[in-house]
């Protein structure tokens, strides 16, 4: 399953990759992870993997993050748990001197009968969540940079 969603924030392209690329500020725009262990690679870069554990509406679940890219306006993972495996790309481009196009497209593979069935029969559910990320990081973002 692919989707893509856009959300613009208004804030200045380098204060939000700034923001977006400091892992201290992710508790504020992604609140369900409840620990991450280094597996290996250089922290936050290209080949990184870590070990986290998310809790999601009263259910706890491992995933092994992998980073596959990361520059100045773009950031690239997979998500392997058991039942999926998530590649998710954040781009972010300027609009304007104080506006950032923020878009994610994601491509959801499923490895078990449930997740298939529930991405056809639910798909909103898995786009509404990655579109509630994007706007509590922008609502972050935004109230970080009036500071």
């Amino acid at each position: 399953m692919k989707y893509e969603h856009e959300i613009t924030i208004a804030a200045p392209l380098a204060e939000v990759v700034r923001l977006f690329n400091a892992p201290e500020y992710e508790k504020h725009w992604r609140p369900e992870p409840i620990s991450a262990e280094h597996v290996s690679g250089t922290p936050r870069q290209p080949g990184a993997k870590t070990r986290m554990k998310y809790r999601m509406r009263n259910r706890e679940f491992d995933m092994v993050e992998t980073i596959l890219s990361k520059t100045s306006q773009e950031f690239s993972a997979t998500y392997e748990a058991d039942n999926m495996v998530n590649t998710i790309r954040h781009s972010f481009s300027p609009l304007a001197t104080d506006r950032t196009l923020y878009k994610t497209e994601v491509d959801y593979t499923f490895k078990s009968l449930m997740p298939k069935i529930m991405s056809v029969v639910m798909p909103g559910f898995f786009k509404k969540q990655t579109y509630r990320y994007m706007k509590t990081f922008k609502d972050f973002a935004e109230s970080a940079v009036k500071k």
